[in-house]
Protein backbone atom coordinates (compact mmCIF):
# COMPACT_ATOMS: atom_id res chain seq x y z
CA UNK A 1 0.00 0.00 0.00
CA UNK A 2 1.49 3.20 -1.23
CA UNK A 3 1.15 6.58 0.85
CA UNK A 4 -1.08 9.39 -0.40
CA UNK A 5 1.13 12.48 -1.90
CA UNK A 6 0.83 15.67 0.37
CA UNK A 7 -1.95 17.23 -2.37
CA UNK A 8 -4.01 14.43 -2.14
CA UNK A 9 -3.77 14.43 1.97
CA UNK A 10 -5.08 18.13 2.14
CA UNK A 11 -8.64 16.91 0.27
CA UNK A 12 -10.78 16.33 3.15
CA UNK A 13 -11.41 18.18 6.21
CA UNK A 14 -12.57 16.56 9.56
CA UNK A 15 -14.21 18.93 11.89
CA UNK A 16 -16.99 19.23 14.50
CA UNK A 17 -20.29 19.98 13.15
CA UNK A 18 -20.27 22.50 15.98
CA UNK A 19 -17.47 24.42 14.51
CA UNK A 20 -20.11 25.73 11.39
CA UNK A 21 -23.16 26.51 13.80
CA UNK A 22 -21.24 28.48 16.40
CA UNK A 23 -23.29 31.77 16.01
CA UNK A 24 -20.33 33.78 17.89
CA UNK A 25 -18.08 32.89 15.32
CA UNK A 26 -17.55 35.28 11.97
CA UNK A 27 -16.84 34.07 8.55
CA UNK A 28 -13.03 34.76 9.05
CA UNK A 29 -12.97 33.15 12.83
CA UNK A 30 -14.69 29.86 10.96
CA UNK A 31 -12.08 29.94 8.19
CA UNK A 32 -9.14 29.88 10.53
CA UNK A 33 -10.79 27.17 13.10
CA UNK A 34 -11.66 25.09 10.25
CA UNK A 35 -7.62 26.12 8.94
CA UNK A 36 -6.72 24.67 12.02
CA UNK A 37 -8.92 21.40 11.63
CA UNK A 38 -7.05 20.95 8.64
CA UNK A 39 -4.12 20.53 10.22
CA UNK A 40 -5.64 18.34 13.55
CA UNK A 41 -5.02 14.30 13.11
CA UNK A 42 -8.78 13.34 13.91
CA UNK A 43 -7.36 9.75 15.38
CA UNK A 44 -5.45 11.10 17.68
CA UNK A 45 -5.81 14.32 19.95
CA UNK A 46 -2.40 16.12 19.89
CA UNK A 47 -2.09 19.77 19.45
CA UNK A 48 -1.35 21.31 15.98
CA UNK A 49 1.36 23.99 15.57
CA UNK A 50 1.06 25.40 11.58
CA UNK A 51 3.03 28.68 10.99
CA UNK A 52 0.77 31.31 10.98
CA UNK A 53 1.87 32.18 7.39
CA UNK A 54 0.30 28.45 6.65
CA UNK A 55 -2.43 29.16 8.92
CA UNK A 56 -3.68 32.37 7.13
CA UNK A 57 -2.97 30.12 3.03
CA UNK A 58 -5.06 27.24 4.59
CA UNK A 59 -7.58 29.93 6.20
CA UNK A 60 -7.56 31.80 2.31
CA UNK A 61 -6.40 34.71 4.07
CA UNK A 62 -3.80 37.37 3.39
CA UNK A 63 -2.33 38.90 6.49
CA UNK A 64 -0.88 36.02 8.94
CA UNK A 65 -0.88 39.16 11.95
CA UNK A 66 -4.94 38.97 11.19
CA UNK A 67 -4.52 35.33 12.09
CA UNK A 68 -2.88 35.82 15.27
CA UNK A 69 -5.93 38.15 16.38
CA UNK A 70 -8.13 35.87 15.43
CA UNK A 71 -6.81 32.78 17.21
CA UNK A 72 -7.10 35.05 19.97
CA UNK A 73 -10.71 35.78 19.75
CA UNK A 74 -10.92 31.58 19.68
CA UNK A 75 -8.88 31.13 22.42
CA UNK A 76 -11.54 34.02 24.00
CA UNK A 77 -14.35 31.86 23.11
CA UNK A 78 -13.16 28.24 24.19
CA UNK A 79 -12.10 26.84 21.02
CA UNK A 80 -8.31 26.99 20.99
CA UNK A 81 -6.01 27.08 23.72
CA UNK A 82 -2.24 28.43 22.20
CA UNK A 83 0.82 27.87 24.30
CA UNK A 84 4.36 28.79 22.77
CA UNK A 85 6.62 26.60 22.46
CA UNK A 86 10.07 27.33 24.24
CA UNK A 87 11.60 29.74 22.57
CA UNK A 88 10.91 29.53 19.02
CA UNK A 89 7.96 31.14 16.78
CA UNK A 90 6.04 27.77 17.00
CA UNK A 91 2.57 27.69 19.36
CA UNK A 92 1.10 24.94 20.00
CA UNK A 93 -2.77 25.33 19.22
CA UNK A 94 -5.08 22.75 21.13
CA UNK A 95 -8.79 22.39 19.74
CA UNK A 96 -11.77 22.17 22.43
CA UNK A 97 -14.98 22.24 21.08
CA UNK A 98 -16.87 25.19 24.01
CA UNK A 99 -19.11 23.92 27.03
CA UNK A 100 -21.30 26.88 25.60
CA UNK A 101 -21.73 25.09 22.02
CA UNK A 102 -21.93 21.48 23.49
CA UNK A 103 -25.00 23.34 25.75
CA UNK A 104 -26.50 24.84 22.87
CA UNK A 105 -26.18 21.47 20.77
CA UNK A 106 -26.82 18.94 23.54
CA UNK A 107 -28.89 20.48 26.41
CA UNK A 108 -29.14 19.29 30.08
CA UNK A 109 -28.17 15.63 28.34
CA UNK A 110 -24.42 17.17 28.61
CA UNK A 111 -24.51 17.93 32.26
CA UNK A 112 -23.15 15.44 34.97
CA UNK A 113 -25.96 14.53 36.99
CA UNK A 114 -23.94 14.02 39.71
CA UNK A 115 -23.41 17.99 40.18
CA UNK A 116 -27.19 18.96 40.56
CA UNK A 117 -28.90 18.84 43.66
CA UNK A 118 -32.80 18.26 42.77
CA UNK A 119 -35.50 20.04 45.30
CA UNK A 120 -36.82 18.02 48.64
CA UNK A 121 -40.53 18.21 49.61
CA UNK A 122 -40.71 20.15 52.95
CA UNK A 123 -43.73 20.11 54.43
Amino acid sequence: MTRPSKKKQGRYLCAPLSALIDDRLSKSERLVLLGLYSFHDYKVDRPVFPSRKSLAKRSDLRDSTRVSKLTDSLTRKGWVTKKRKGFTNLIDYRLHIPPYVMWQMFGVESVSYTHLTLPTNRE
